[in-house]
């Protein structure tokens, strides 16, 4: 396709406009800033690349403003840039080739585009690029004989732009109804339901939800008993089922899911440490995200509720509460909450938010155990103001002494004893650890180079003590992420062995640092979940050195240096994070380092504590560094990343 020979911009004489002409103006922009448009193309790379950038070009020519994802500059963060543009932009235009809205399994790609343009009703103009969608959920939602999504333009792939296309679009934009541009700063003054439920679908595709997107990247369904797990085998019962019971289901419907005969309002969800209990409330959201739209206006909307990320404001309503049960603050806890998640520039007062009691949602309020205390949170919300809505509430497995105190706890005062019911989630079946082991060689295939879902199998297999730990999908996924290095290490000096010995590591169990170089096998003690945490920061912190080393060869000398430094900077943040009852840490300018942004408790104030984190400060600096131009690999990391905040998977 020859570049079409259109008028120049700025002498208005006739040129070629070149793809750096129309790509300029966004990829100066400065900082970060990923760029936008009034209109988004959403096409397939494979398929209709060439006739995006000339659509784009035609259109910039008419002073239009378009994002195409091939904009981002080179180091720009492509699957916030794509959201962020999705969300921003006035019109989006789908380029409806053959493999349109495959889901590729990357967590950003035309099956994600297509389903926030459908569930949040973005406006949209169809270029017909095939006789038919071959992609069945594309047909499924869009299918091409639809009048309300006509009328379409056709336009064969590999040929000339229909005449006229350019102009179809640019009037379809204008004859939009005007919307609040987010340089206006106009913000609603109140919501309604049917304003939560046309935001929700763009919560788990937010920057701060990408830990949620990645772990359901290779989600395996869960399964939960009415006891906690012990020697004896109890029934089981599959999540998804409570999970659209919760969602889609009457009273009854989630009390039969729970083997109860009574209707049920709350569930309380127990679990031990990376059983899944956060991965069941992402999931809700996705079974809710993915219903048609017609069963969505009948379905309950998932809320979910990080108690620890707010865990000054939970300590403050029950305080508040103490004297006076109706006091504003707690009775109006869960409505703050509401607003917040998906309107959190929202100025008006709550109490003009009243209506939202009315709706249907499901409240998830997971981390209770991570509260530290045992607090009385059933003065936070009272089931009766909210007669349609249900809750949940996931807490690791013991950290209430028996049933009736956790029930004294989360629901004396708030909601009937007789509508709660407990459910324990199961540790892994073989079934569904053979199950995420596929997925995972799948997802992070290369990671340990040929290393397929058969090999992680067989290693796994050969050392019993390391399988007995991987029974839950936190555990599962840093064993397999140093499965390799303890294969080499279980295999070191025998002749057998496929692997290079120098390529093992395992902790030494008398200093307590990760070595390349281990003791004889017979030394070795017998590995433990501490141990697994520590070579999985090791083994990223080596991957993280060894990429900059071939990036920069000037510092590969530096490798073993650069590895220390980014262990403990991880080894540093973890402390803090435990010391101060943090869950995240906020990286703000380069002057600042993560580990002295927030000032200590007044128990930690010693010179001696001080000078140990001002000595830190030049190494913190450097990573803070990397950590804000994204240089990292955050796929298998110790650190989740959202934003300006840090924090450190293992808060165990």
């Amino acid at each position: 396709w020859a570049p079409t020979k259109l008028p120049d911009r700025k002498s208005g004489s006739p040129g070629t406009l070149s793809r750096c002409d129309v790509t300029k103006p966004m990829s100066a922009l400065p900082g970060d800033r990923a760029p936008t448009g009034r209109i988004f193309i959403s096409f397939r790379y494979g398929e209709a690349l060439a006739e995006s950038t000339a659509l784009q070009a035609a259109l910039g020519a008419r002073g239009i403003d378009v994002f195409l994802c091939e904009n981002v500059p080179l180091g720009g963060n492509l699957s916030t840039a794509i959201v962020k543009a999705l969300a921003a932009c006035d019109l989006a235009v789908i380029m409806g080739s053959r493999t349109y809205g495959a889901n590729t399994g990357a967590g950003f790609s035309t099956f994600e585009e297509l389903r926030y343009i459908l569930n949040v009703d973005k406006p949209f103009v169809l270029i017909k690029m095939c006789e038919q969608f071959e992609i069945d959920t594309t047909l499924f939602r869009m299918p091409l004989n639809e009048i309300k999504y006509g009328p379409y333009i056709e336009w064969a792939p590999g040929t000339a732009m229909p005449p006229g296309l350019a102009d179809q679009i640019a009037a379809r934009l204008e004859s939009l109804p005007a919307r609040p541009r987010p340089d206006d700063r106009c913000q609603p003054t109140h919501l309604t339901p049917h304003d939560i439920m046309r935001a929700h679908p763009g919560l788990l595709q937010r920057p701060e939800q990408r830990g949620a997107l990645a772990g359901l990247d290779i989600y395996v369904p869960l399964r939960y008993s009415l006891t906690a797990p012990g020697p004896a085998k109890e029934p089981s019962f599959a999540m998804d089922d409570l999970i659209g019971a919760l969602v889609e289901g009457s009273l009854a419907d989630i009390g039969r899911a729970c083997d109860c005969k009574n209707d049920t309002r709350a569930v309380l969800l127990h679990g031990l440490a990376g059983t899944g209990k956060s991965l069941c409330s992402w999931r809700m959201s996705q079974h809710w995200d993915e219903l048609p739209p017609d069963q969505r206006l009948k379905a309950r909307i998932p809320i979910v509720v990080s108690l620890p990320a707010m865990a000054d404001a939970v300590r403050a309503a029950i305080t508040a509460s103490e004297g006076d049960p109706r006091h504003p603050v707690a009775a109006q806890f869960l409505l703050q909450v509401l607003v917040q998640t998906v309107a959190p520039g929202l100025t008006a007062s709550l109490e003009k938010q009243e209506n939202l009691q009315t709706g249907r949602f499901v409240f998830f309020l997971d981390g209770v155990d991570e509260l530290a205390d045992k607090l009385p949170l059933a003065r936070l919300y009272d089931a009766a103001a909210w007669p349609h809505s249900v809750f949940v509430f996931a807490c690791r497995t013991g950290f209430y002494a028996d049933q009736p105190e956790a029930l004294r706890c989360l629901c004396d005062g708030a909601i009937d004893r007789r509508q709660v019911r407990a459910v324990h989630i199961l540790p892994f079946s073989e079934d569904q650890q053979q199950m995420y082991i596929d997925g995972f060689a799948r997802k992070y295939s290369g990671l340990h180079g040929q290393w397929t879902a058969n090999e992680y199998r067989r290693a796994l297999a050969a050392q019993a003590d390391v399988a007995s730990l991987a029974t839950s999908p936190l555990m599962l996924f840093l064993v397999l992420n140093v499965l390799p290095d303890l294969a080499a290490a279980a295999t070191a000096g025998q002749e057998s062995c496929d692997s290079e010995p120098s390529g093992s590591i395992r902790l030494d169990p008398h200093l307590l640092v990760v070595h390349d170089a281990v003791p004889p096998r017979e030394a070795l003690p017998r590995i433990k979940r501490a141990e697994v945490y520590s070579l999985f920061v090791h083994a990223w912190a080596r991957r993280e050195a060894r990429k900059r080393c071939q990036e920069t060869p000037a510092i590969r000398a530096q490798e073993q240096e650069l590895i220390l430094q980014v262990v403990q900077f991880c080894e540093r943040l973890a402390f803090y994070m435990f010391m101060n009852e943090r869950t995240q840490v906020l990286i703000t300018t380069a002057q600042d380092v993560a580990l002295l942004n927030n000032p200590p408790t007044s128990a930690h104030t010693s010179p001696a504590y001080q000078a140990a984190l001002q000595a830190a400060q030049v190494a913190d600096l450097e990573v803070t560094q990397l950590l804000k131009d994204n240089q990292l690999e955050f796929r298998c990391s110790p650190l989740k990343v959202s934003g300006r905040a840090v924090s450190f998977l293992h808060k165990t």
